[in-house]
Order: structure tokens, then C-alpha cells, then sequence
């Protein structure tokens, strides 16, 4: 099964398999779903990147980007995904590393 993405994932679908992948596999994911049902249109870095926060000035007071981990996961639809997750469990951006080049 192929999982290039020719454009760009709907934000509706996109949730529907984030909180597929994330109510399945991860148990103490709540607070990461509660967050992935706000998600607002991304801004598209390139084929492989859609961030939903603010990117300028990482890691810096007052800025919206304060970088906490990375979460890898495996969609049936998009292939291998790599979450930037932030500070409250919020979700900075998405990498899908089957794209990326």
C-alpha cells in the first residue's frame, strides 16, 4: 500500500485518523485528543510539514512554540507520522515523513 500523499490532508480527515491512531494505540492520549479536536487550519510548511502554532521565535517567552517532545506514529492513510507536541500537550505541527524528501 502506498501512502504518498499527492495534496494535502482535509483538517477533517486528518483529525478523524489522529484520534483513530490516538484513541487505539496510545491509553494516556486524553489530553492530546481533547486538543487534536480543536485543531484549526495548518499553515504548510512544504509536502511533508503542517504547523498549527506559531513557529517564530521557538522556545522563547511569549512565544506560542515551546517545544516538549516528539510522538512517532503509523497511519494506515498517511504512513509514518511525527507529532511536534508542545507544552499542555498541544499539538505544534505534523511531519509526514513518507513525503519528506
Amino acid at each position: 500500500m502506498c501512502h504518498f500523499m499527492r495534496n494535502r490532508p482535509t483538517k477533517e480527515n486528518l483529525k478523524l485518523e489522529l484520534l483513530n491512531i490516538l484513541e487505539n494505540k496510545i491509553s494516556t492520549a486524553t489530553e492530546l485528543m481533547s486538543f487534536t479536536e480543536q485543531i484549526k487550519d495548518g499553515n504548510r510548511e512544504s509536502k511533508a510539514s503542517i504547523y498549527f502554532v506559531d513557529t517564530k521565535i521557538p522556545n522563547k517567552p511569549n512565544s506560542e512554540w515551546k517545544f516538549q517532545e516528539n510522538l512517532v506514529l503509523e497511519s494506515k492513510i498517511y504512513g509514518t507520522l511525527i507529532l511536534d507536541i508542545l507544552t499542555e500537550n498541544r499539538i505544534g505541527g505534523i511531519k509526514f515523513l513518507n513525503n519528506a524528501k
